[in-house]
């Protein structure tokens, strides 16, 4: 008994990260999925079970963690390189059993995004359009950072260029 971690793809509802944006770590208290966003903590009382998942052998292998969180998406898969049932048999091994009645499996539960992302993306988004018009102390005919260039004439219907506008 030991921790195991397995580089790998994973779907998380409906978005999916392929390989190798996402890792596998398994040990007899804690099964954990990381993605490139976000991470996915199950405690043994937290899986149902943990199946094979894929119809398209050599490309959609993958194991499906069936869990009782609420808090996460229903839909969790990782997708593996070899076989999913050596895999599972792996995370077996290093003692992670799944003790989830199969009555409390979530059947389905929505999109994998935290809000604190979704925030942080508005917030980020926002500032970028505040930046538009900046100007460095002094300079009154300088472009903002994301301004066409000076030889460019920009109007809502059309972008032509204009000699007279070239520096």
């Amino acid at each position: 008994m030991g921790e195991i971690t397995v580089t790998g793809g994973a779907r998380i509802g409906i978005v999916n990260a392929t390989w190798p944006f996402a890792k596998l770590s398994a040990s007899p208290v804690r099964l954990r999925l990381t993605c490139v966003l976000d991470s996915y903590d199950f405690e043994p009382r937290d899986v149902v079970s943990l199946e094979r998942y894929g119809s398209i052998p050599l490309f959609s292998n993958g194991i499906r963690i069936l869990h009782a969180r609420a808090d996460y998406p229903s839909k969790i898969i990782f997708w593996c390189m070899g076989n999913p049932e050596e895999l599972n048999n792996r995370i077996r091994e290093a003692g992670f059993m799944p003790t989830a009645p199969a009555s409390s499996e979530i059947r389905w539960r929505g999109i994998p995004f935290r809000w604190a992302w979704i925030l942080l993306f508005i917030v980020v988004w926002s500032g970028l359009f505040l930046l538009n018009g900046a100007v460095p102390h002094g300079s009154k005919n300088q472009l903002g950072i994301f301004d066409a260039p000076a030889s460019f004439g920009c109007n809502v219907t059309s972008c032509v260029f204009d000699p007279r506008m070239a520096g």
